[in-house]
């Protein structure tokens, strides 16, 4: 109906109903069969006192397709016929197959979660058994598990994430002597997961097959891949290093350093230029306007093409950029020039750290993940958090004008300010270290939670 108003506004607002049944007849000679088309004929049948036309073709909209029962209860053109039995048989039709329709998108529905639960299900069922052992000796805790995989793992779809990418050989790489602690772990084929979805919704059958066309229409909408732009150029691996001094790096491969350079460049414009536009379209998010994001090339002479990134909180820039086959984020460029030295053999690596070696499961081969995490300082970083969230809470109280807001956000600076007594008294761990390695049929994970010992503790609090 609307689209009929629009092909004949002006003689609709002279009241010719003739001229428009005249054009919405040359559509029906065109589209015979649309539904729309033949219940337009239908209402402007009615307008001109066709009473039986009218009613035919409203009989020939509902099966054609036009099972709108809802709009023809209340559309002004059928005003003083409702009550007719011509009428009142077509709304009936088209209810009934408004029904049979939802049930049948309902049984679509079910049949399309039901099978993607299946695949899921036998997929994530690749797990035979796992084992786990604790121990304690002096101040250390040790534990040792194994989580081994059905026989068949390697015939399921999913085995293809993770079990077919090459392990971490060497840990002190990108490690300089100056290290605490460190992450290395071993990611998931981002490609294989994404054909693992769109296979799984393939295989539902034709409603798959739609689905799967209608996200392709969205992507080409949006002039994106997601596919080809955002999960085909990571690789998965990543290594998260902190050094002594406080400065982090944070490390993700990529298959692709210039589509990699390019995708991540684009997402912090658009932080950099779309920020403002969030703020003014809704004033709740008046709080983002203290990130002020912006970039800047980085000066340092070790790490052309690196940027730094400027936010209005923070006291220095981060840095990025792309090197060596990862993107990289760190909180200096010091640090991240420290790591790729350490990577070209021109600075020491942590192998030259007593303590980290000392505390450090090292592996003696191939492995998948491995980590060392300080917690000497443990309980002043959770009391420096909660106190950056009690001044954050506070902050937004202030920036988001929302009456309701304030007086919840005080609250939650006033319960997390009584924690950090709380959190300086967490001063007995050490370390903890844990270390994985996958020979294609299980999982083998050894770890140990390092304590300070009472005599320690003193040592540690005299100096």
């Amino acid at each position: 109906r609307d689209w009929s108003s629009d092909v004949c506004s002006s003689d609709l607002e002279k009241g010719d109903f003739e001229n428009c049944l005249k054009i919405i007849e040359q559509a029906y000679t065109i589209a015979p069969e649309d539904s729309m088309v033949l219940y337009i004929l239908a209402c402007y049948h009615m307008l001109l006192g066709h009473e039986q036309e009218a009613f035919d073709f409203l009989a020939k909209s509902v099966e054609a397709g036009f099972y709108c029962h809802e709009h023809m209860a209340v559309d002004h053109d059928w005003e003083g016929h409702r009550h007719k039995a011509p009428f009142q048989a077509s709304l009936a039709r088209a209810r009934e197959l408004a029904g049979e329709v939802a049930a049948k998108k309902r049984q679509e529905t079910v049949t399309m979660v039901k099978g993607i639960v299946d695949r899921v299900a036998h997929s994530v069922g690749f797990l035979d058994y796992a084992l786990t052992v604790e121990s304690t000796e002096g101040y250390d805790t040790f534990t040792e598990s194994i989580a081994v995989l059905m026989p068949d793992a390697d015939e399921r779809p999913i085995y293809a994430l993770f079990g077919n990418r090459a392990p971490f050989e060497e840990f002190d790489r990108y490690l300089p002597k100056e290290t605490a602690s460190f992450t290395i772990t071993g990611g998931i084929n981002m490609d294989a997961l994404y054909g693992f979805f769109e296979d799984t919704v393939r295989m539902i059958g034709p409603k798959g097959e739609e689905v799967l066309g209608r996200w392709e229409e969205i992507q080409k909408m949006m002039g994106v891949n997601v596919r080809r732009d955002v999960m085909g150029w990571i690789d998965g691996d990543s290594i998260d290093i902190t050094l002594e001094d406080g400065n982090t790096v944070s490390m993700m491969k990529v298959t692709d350093e210039e589509t990699a350079r390019t995708m991540v460049a684009s997402v912090i414009e658009l932080g950099t230029t779309k920020l403002a536009e969030v703020i003014r379209a809704n004033r709740a998010m008046a709080g983002l306007a203290m990130l002020g994001l912006r970039t800047a090339p980085c000066k340092h002479e070790a790490l052309e093409g690196f940027q730094n990134l400027y936010f209005s909180m923070a006291p220095k820039p981060l840095v990025w950029g792309v090197a060596d086959g990862y993107i990289i984020f760190g909180s200096s460029a010091d640090s991240v020039a420290l790591c790729l030295a350490t990577a070209r053999g021109e600075h020491p690596n942590v192998r030259e750290n007593p303590r980290v070696m000392a505390e450090t499961i090292v592996p003696k081969g191939s492995f998948v993940g491995l980590s060392l995490t300080d917690y000497r300082n443990l309980n002043e970083e959770i009391a420096g958090a909660l106190g950056m969230g009690t001044m954050m809470a506070g902050m937004m109280g202030t920036f988001i004008p929302d009456p309701e807001a304030g007086p919840i956000l005080a609250k939650i600076a006033g319960i997390l300010g009584k924690l950090v007594p709380v959190a300086n008294s967490i001063d007995f761990y050490k370390s903890a270290s844990s270390l994985t390695t996958f020979d294609g049929k299980k999982w083998h994970t050894r770890g140990v939670t390092h304590y300070f010992s009472p005599e320690e503790r003193d040592g540690e609090e005299m100096h």
